[in-house]
């Protein structure tokens, strides 16, 4: 069962609407591929746990000034 924390929902409704998209598609991917992650807030941004380790740190761009494609 995903473990989810309400602070993560207030972080993603604070980001900008593109990033909203994403964040919450990503959200169901990651809890779909691991239903045991953990979710929490470390340093002012959501983390995903796995057996008490940090896995993933997410952050978002309020404002994008240039996108660059490295290939």
């Amino acid at each position: 069962m995903a473990i989810v924390d309400p602070r993560i929902n207030d972080y993603i409704n604070n980001s900008a609407a593109f990033a909203t998209l994403v964040l919450n598609h990503l959200r169901k991917v990651i809890h779909t591929a691991c239903s045991e992650i953990k979710e929490t807030i470390s340093g002012a941004f959501p983390n995903c746990e796995y057996e008490g380790k940090p896995k993933l740190e997410v952050r978002n761009a309020k404002r994008i000034k240039q996108l660059q494609h490295c290939f």
